[in-house]
């Protein structure tokens, strides 16, 4: 599927189904994005902060994940909403011996700052802010 950048708008916005590959479509999705924003440098920090994000949306939210990134100035936004789930999460330290449970806590470590909001008509959006420097 071709990918559409726009290069006059600070916002994208894309929706993915909730299985398992949308984590890896959302990465390539948001790649071409950041490279047309001036942004190749946030790659790496940025494709994993949205790949846990998509993660846990699969995993614990319902119905459809949407997604939008945002450039701001000195910062690059990523949200992430669902339909289903708690608005209230928090980063978790799980033990040593578990597989997973650690999505949030990679999120704090990269990101400047990050929430979660519920939507009016329910679900929520967990979002997070990526530092960035302005030309």
């Amino acid at each position: 599927m071709p990918v559409s950048v726009p290069t006059e708008r600070s916002e994208v916005r894309r929706s993915f189904d909730p299985v398992p590959t949308s984590s890896r479509a959302a990465r390539t999705w948001c790649d071409p994005v950041l490279l047309e924003w001036g942004l190749a440098d946030q790659r790496p920090d940025a494709a994993l902060v949205l790949s846990e994000l998509v993660a846990n949306a699969i995993r614990h939210g319902e119905g459809r994940i949407d997604v939008c990134l945002s450039r701001r100035p000195g910062a690059l936004r990523i949200a992430v909403s669902d339909a289903g789930g708690p608005a209230e999460i928090a980063a978790q330290a799980p033990p040593p011996e578990t597989s997973s449970g650690r999505g949030l806590a990679i999120v704090e470590h990269f990101a400047s700052a990050w929430g979660v909001r519920q939507l009016p008509g329910g679900g929520k959006t967990v979002w997070a802010a990526l530092p960035v420097t302005d030309p």
